[in-house]
């Protein structure tokens, strides 16, 4: 994950966050400058990732840099609005009064913070947050029978600075290793564009995006001008990708390969285009318009598209389900989803078994 060999929508950020602080604790703080700027860039814009966010709070108080945890703070404290679950809402609220309980024993406690709108001071949102994250926490323990999670809210509000300030750009970027993403292994790569179109797609379903991506650049050496079908393939592999940098970049490329797809005449194609399109529109904020558009492409699938197509479709109405807090409705989801994985795997079987039966 950390060279770049495997990657997801979840990695490698999430496991740089958790590095976060075991590199200061452990003195590699170039580690964890870097880890923490490549990280924040990939999370930033996903309102799914308020309790990550709160882990890189934390670093900046640990790490001596409570001007950037006050930028970030002041930056994502309209997520607090709608919080993505109450575990997030507790570790945000509480990662968010350690910096600012660190301005206001720097004596700026009348600093003024916008929070949309309006203004509020520091002191008045440390309050605001401690008070916050306790209650929540009292929640928790009081169903658990515990008290856990007060303490752990407890310890983060009171957390300390570890290690002298860690510069976040300048020297540190310079002296940082630079990870390169090994070289993938070259496979022996078909010679027709749709063939290669096949097995990028298949990389990409088992997570080998280096190898995806390097068997679509090879597509894109043999098939320079692709026809409306591969077109819209292509660009769906893009955006893919992009969407883990760059998802404004995503949704232009997204649009691009759903009009491919529809000038194919590919119902199926443009519906799945449409529904990672709505995923992504769930995490930058747009919830309410992309779960429309992600479950009118759902159920289009089910009318049109194979047992694997739709199992797809069905994920992807499920991490829907989450970005827009519908825990009820994963029972029922999860059980679809399970049929339909069962009648593929019967599909594939059935599949063999005539193939095997020719062959006879």
């Amino acid at each position: 994950m950390l060279s770049g060999e495997l990657t997801c929508s979840e990695q490698p950020q999430d496991i740089l966050t958790e590095l976060l602080l075991p590199f200061l604790r452990t003195g590699r703080v170039q580690e964890a400058a870097q880890a923490h700027r490549r990280a924040y860039r990939a999370i930033q814009g996903n309102r799914a990732k308020l309790g990550t966010l709160a882990q890189h709070l934390e670093f900046c108080v640990a790490s001596g840099n409570e001007d950037r945890g006050l930028e970030l703070l002041e930056r994502h404290l309209p997520w607090l609005d709608e919080p993505s679950t109450p575990s997030a809402e507790m570790r945000f609220s509480a990662a968010g009064a350690a910096v600012l309980r660190q301005a206001v024993d720097a004596g700026f406690a009348e600093l003024a913070l916008g929070r949309g709108d309006t203004e509020i001071t520091a002191g008045a949102l440390y309050d605001e947050l401690t008070e916050r994250a306790l209650a929540l926490a009292a929640q928790f323990d009081a169903r658990n029978g515990t008290d856990e999670q007060g303490n752990q809210i407890r310890a983060l509000l009171a957390a300390e600075q570890l290690v002298e300030r860690v510069p976040l750009s300048g020297a540190v970027r310079q002296a940082a290793p630079s990870v390169v993403p090994a070289a993938p292994p070259t496979p022996d790569l078909p010679a027709s564009a749709q063939e290669l179109a096949d097995l990028a797609e298949r990389a990409g379903v088992l997570w080998n995006f280096v190898e995806a991506e390097a068997i679509w650049a090879r597509f894109d050496e043999v098939c320079p001008e692709p026809s409306p079908a591969l077109l819209g393939r292509r660009l769906n592999a893009r955006a893919g990708m992009e969407s883990r940098r760059e998802p404004e970049a995503a949704e232009r490329t997204w649009l691009a390969s759903i009009e491919a797809f529809a000038a194919a005449g590919d119902e199926v194609g443009r519906q799945l285009a449409v529904g990672r399109l709505a995923l992504l529109r769930c995490h930058l904020g747009q919830a309410e318009e992309g779960f429309a558009e992600l479950t009118a492409s759902v159920a289009r699938i089910d009318e049109l598209g194979d047992p694997k197509q739709r199992t797809r479709a069905h994920l992807r109405l499920l991490t829907g389900l989450q970005a827009i807090h519908r825990p009820d409705d994963f029972p029922a989801e999860l059980a679809e989803i399970q049929r339909l994985a069962e009648a593929a795997t019967t599909t594939c079987r059935w599949r063999r078994r005539r193939r095997w039966t020719r062959q006879r």
